[in-house]
């Protein structure tokens, strides 16, 4: 059986419809730009620009190097502070017009409940409940904090869990593309139920004005990567330099084919800095060559990027220092000190 039947959708249908939707919102001048589905999956050039100037960022009390005191403007004893809250994160998070047509659409689940087939539209209600509940409930009980500008009325610049309301976009646009396509079915007999699709212009924005982004914003300053770098900015910086360093190398060789040989917690800062292909990477992945260059490294490899402690350095450090050429080297208090070799010759 159709897990969606008893919603009256196929449901290729409605996964179909929130897929498009998602794919096009950004692209429209309307009131649904704000991405339905994950957005650091369509931003990577804020990566680009966060990565590269970490120090920019302002720590505010949401800060994870200050957990508990974020905790402090938590939610803690009061179900209706840690439902809104949340809700608020959901809003930003997904879209806040998705989110009030999802309230429409689990509205009408409801009513379908009293039809034959009410057991998968149960399933998919209490999903979407459950997942909502377990944060609401850990909010309540002071076991996370979720904070955005605005939530905070002495600190405008707290951020800190905004990812968490990323996670109803499993079920939300489920009930939004539900209410849409109800609202059409119906509109071919009554015209004038098509102004239900005004809904979400009409009723108010829960996200916090501080917390309102432009498109432009949203590419490039939206609340994700800027948490992320309160997240990891303390130990990022080196890898960082390092990583401009191997581009320079690179372009400047217009080498597009050798291998670079580096740890799988520092491939992914090298790829966001720098933009080179994960396919010239040699980790530990690679279970079979990644071992073989810790005795020999492979002839196809570069350059190596390495941080003082991890496997490699213990297996490779010191010869790499008295055979190949050190091009750069960084380091923070949180860190060891991150090298970048280069094969001789």
């Amino acid at each position: 059986m159709d897990p969606l039947r008893g919603l009256g959708l196929g449901g290729d249908r409605v996964l179909a419809d929130s897929h498009c939707h998602a794919r096009t919102k950004d692209r429209c001048d309307n009131p649904f730009h704000r991405s339905s589905c994950v957005r650091p999956d369509v931003v990577d050039a804020v990566q680009h620009d966060l990565l590269r100037r970490p120090a920019d960022v302002h720590l505010g009390i949401g800060s994870a190097q200050v957990n508990a005191t974020g905790k402090q403007f938590g939610t803690a004893g009061s179900v209706v502070e840690s439902f809104i809250r949340y809700f608020i994160d959901v809003a930003y998070s997904l879209n806040a017009g998705v989110l009030w047509l999802a309230l429409g659409g689990l509205v009408l689940a409801f009513v379908l409940l009293r039809h034959d087939e009410w057991r998968p539209t149960l399933v998919i209600i209490l999903g979407c409940l459950t997942l909502f509940g377990f944060y609401v409930f850990n909010l309540y009980s002071n076991n996370i904090s979720i904070l955005l500008p605005g939530i905070v009325k002495d600190d405008p610049e707290s951020i800190y869990n905004v990812r968490y309301g990323s996670i109803m976009a499993s079920t939300i646009p489920i009930f939004a593309s539900f209410f849409v396509c109800v609202v059409w079915r119906q509109v071919e007999r009554r015209r004038a139920l098509a102004l239900l699709m005004l809904t979400p212009i009409v009723l108010p924005d829960p996200v916090p004005a501080a917390s309102q982004e432009g498109i432009g914003q949203q590419f490039t300053q939206n609340l994700f990567y800027t948490e992320a770098i309160h997240n990891q900015s303390f130990w990022m910086p080196p890898f960082v330099d390092v990583s401009g360093k191997l581009k320079q190398e690179i372009d400047a060789g217009n080498d597009n084919e050798a291998l670079i040989m580096t740890n799988t917690r520092i491939v992914h800062v090298v790829v966001w800095v720098t933009g080179i292909p994960m396919r010239r990477f040699l980790t530990e992945m690679e279970q079979d060559e990644w071992g073989w260059s810790l005795k020999n490294i492979d002839p196809n490899i570069r350059w190596v990027i390495t941080e003082e402690g991890d496997q490699l350095w213990h297996a490779q450090g010191k010869w790499l220092q008295q055979n190949w050429i050190e091009v750069a080297d960084a380091k923070t208090e949180s860190t060891g000190r991150v090298h970048l070799f280069r094969r001789p010759g």
